[in-house]
């Protein structure tokens, strides 16, 4: 059985692999991708609007897959 906690909040893909930041699981691929994105991609805008959320929005849900396939 799937641990839904290893299910990356940015991408919304089961992966045991990544860290986790205020309790929200984010996976390698969205780490590394964090981690290369430049200021001027739109990416680099999404990861920042993502991360305040999880750092700071205390009525958070795990919906954030979902704003990124929508926006993106």
């Amino acid at each position: 059985m799937k641990d839904l906690n290893n299910n990356c909040f940015l991408c919304g893909i089961y992966n045991s692999n990544g860290i986790m930041l205020n309790e929200k699981h984010i996976c390698e691929k969205c780490e590394k991708d964090i981690v290369n994105s430049h200021v001027k991609e739109q990416t680099y805008d999404y990861y920042l609007k993502m991360i305040k959320r999880i750092l700071f929005d205390k009525n958070i849900i795990q919906w954030g897959c979902l704003w990124k396939k929508v926006y993106l």
